[in-house]
């Protein structure tokens, strides 16, 4: 059996002739680094510690860039607040946790809102309501999935 490495632009590849195993390692738009299987779809990570970029908002406004991964908004305790989401299409496959750390969002909401004409679930936006509420927005690179 022999293993064949390739790489092309931000990606490299791993397989072997047998075909057991084909690994790709890609750079996304955001500067992270996925390892996919051979469709290109399903993510393989095991064993391994990812790190994220933590943003904690307190503003009356925020747009998500394509790096953040956890955004806690403590900016409840204030006033309510609106984030914008980044285009799907640079936000590539990617999730975002966002958490109501202010407390208040019953009082003062959290309204997240896709950019263009894109939707949540058919929604232009979705609203954290509850205090120390918490959502998992996933893109799958042209949608925008709520958990």
């Amino acid at each position: 059996m022999s293993r064949n490495i390739t790489s092309t632009g931000d990606e490299i590849q791993f397989k072997d002739t047998g075909g057991t195993i084909d690994v790709k390692i890609k750079a996304t738009a955001a500067g992270a680094v996925s390892f996919l299987d051979n469709s290109d779809d399903h993510a393989l990570v095991t064993g391994a510690r990812l790190q994220h970029k933590q943003v904690v908002v307190n503003a009356a406004t925020y747009t998500i860039q394509s790096d953040d991964a956890v955004i806690l908004v403590t900016y409840t305790s204030t006033a309510a607040c609106t984030l914008t989401l980044p285009a799907a299409a640079s936000a590539g496959k990617h999730f975002y946790s966002i958490k109501d750390s202010g407390g208040s969002a019953a009082a003062n909401n959290i309204t997240i809102e896709t950019p263009a004409s894109e939707q949540i679930d058919g929604s232009n936006d979705i609203v954290i309501g509850s205090n120390r509420q918490a959502i998992k927005l996933v893109c799958d690179g042209s949608n925008w999935h709520a958990m």
